[in-house]
């Protein structure tokens, strides 16, 4: 007695939602880091155009990866305070918001996939 087996190959729609979730869950972990970045920064603020200055541009697919940019715009000395020069010492935010945030990156992934 031969039994017959088929199978509904549905890897298109699997690939899509797992991008879909890869996008989610960078777009979630840039928008806390740059929420932690303005309100856990080292300096003294004055005039908060640094601190305007932190923006994200949502995950983009690009094919072989999927790619989100979040950080300071426009302001010259924001690479100065987040690095340093060669008289004055780093005041870091950038890298303490990513280091705080990014760990969660694969949670976050397969908890939006779970949902799909």
């Amino acid at each position: 007695m031969e039994t017959s087996f088929t199978m509904e190959w549905k890897g298109d729609l699997v690939e899509r939602k797992t991008r879909e979730a890869c996008a989610w869950g960078i777009d979630s972990v840039m928008a806390d880091c740059v929420t932690t970045a303005m309100g856990e920064h080292p300096w003294k603020n004055r005039t908060t155009v640094l601190q305007g200055s932190h923006k994200m541009q949502p995950a983009k697919d690009q094919g072989t990866a999927i790619v989100g940019i979040w950080g300071s715009w426009a302001v010259v000395y924001a690479r100065w305070l987040e690095e340093g020069t060669r008289r004055m010492r780093p005041y870091s935010w950038l890298v303490p918001a990513a280091n705080r945030h990014y760990p969660s990156l694969g949670l976050r992934i397969r908890a939006k996939l779970a949902w799909a």
